[in-house]
């Protein structure tokens, strides 16, 4: 046992398969992300970047987790619960996000042809990382990460208790409202970027948003992580092709974040007082950002080619 809480050894395939079918499925499935939160935290907050990459990972599924299962859990105070594990995402994001950045500009090819801006923001974001470290909310405290861990525990046995019909209403529900939400987004994204569509209305680019559809699918797919855990008969291999879907989705945020971080960097005093950096930074950001359109276009696509096998494999469960 670790001294915050339950055994950080995870359940065995075998004890999973057993408990299937049933909210003990879903109970299960929240023991091994408590467990590898736990097991990775220490790390984390010592600076380890992956360590720090898995604590969000394991936050970012208890978030899908209490979405799911938030309706049907009594006197659960979800504000205490997850301030704490919001506020050390967000910490942690940023170095990773930095560390993101840098290695995108690192590897790609189009950044060589800008021999005098690409090292100029490689330095910017060196230090970025360095102060990022340094600021005092990075400075999270164990313990109260550890209280909010306990709350979880709690939840996590309401969960494991609720009567069956209960259990499969509140999942239903609340996985098809999720289908629901990403399907509407990629739908604008097929309209707005796919082959042999019709002119979109123009108001389908005011409302689509690619940072939604990239929060929505990620939410999406730990909740379909969940169900199946759960024993719900999901039909074909949705997974699989929100994935793909999904490489593209992030693959477009780094490239959009790096071309908007070199356009805010630009405005730097040092910057404005070199030309010909100037001049650099503007066309490097104007070029990662002719980048991303690809990215959009490949996951209209896939969404062309699959969206509808996901709707009837998820909505069908």
């Amino acid at each position: 046992m670790t001294p915050e809480g339950r055994s950080c050894k995870p359940l065995s395939y075998n004890t999973r398969m057993a408990l299937a079918g049933q909210p003990g499925g879903a109970a299960a499935y929240l023991d091994d992300v408590l467990a590898k939160l736990r097991r990775h935290l220490e790390q984390a907050l010592a600076g380890d970047t992956e360590a720090m990459h898995e604590v969000r990972v394991m936050i970012r599924r208890l978030g899908a987790a209490r979405d799911l299962f938030e309706p049907a859990t009594v006197g659960v105070d979800w504000k205490s619960v997850g301030q704490p594990l919001r506020r050390l995402h967000k910490a942690m994001g940023r170095v990773r996000e930095i560390d993101v950045l840098m290695n995108q500009l690192l590897t790609c090819e189009e950044a060589k042809a800008f021999p005098k801006a690409t090292p100029w923001v490689l330095d910017q974001l060196a230090q970025r990382r360095v102060n990022s470290k340094a600021q005092p909310d990075n400075h999270i405290d164990q313990a109260w990460i550890c209280r909010a861990l306990k709350r979880w525990d709690r939840a996590r046995d309401q969960i494991a208790a609720l009567p069956l019909p209960r259990f499969e209403s509140v999942l239903r529900s609340s996985l098809i409202c999720q289908v629901d939400q990403f399907a509407r987004n990629a739908d604008l994204a097929a309209r707005l970027f796919g082959t042999n569509q019709p002119a979109p209305p123009r108001t389908d680019a005011l409302f689509f948003d690619p940072h939604d559809l990239r929060i929505a699918g990620k939410l999406l797919r730990y909740s379909l992580d969940i169900s199946v855990a759960a024993g719900l008969p999901i039909r074909g291999d949705p997974m699989e092709h929100l994935k793909r879907m999904q490489v593209e989705l992030g693959r477009w945020h780094d490239l959009h974040v790096l071309a908007e971080t070199i356009t805010q960097l630009a405005t730097d005093d040092a910057a404005r007082r070199d030309a010909d950096l100037q001049r650099e930074l503007a066309a490097l950001a104007a070029k990662l950002g002719a980048m991303t359109r690809p990215h959009l276009a490949e996951f209209a696509a896939l969404w062309q080619k699959w969206g509808g096998q996901i709707r009837s494999a998820i909505l069908g469960a």
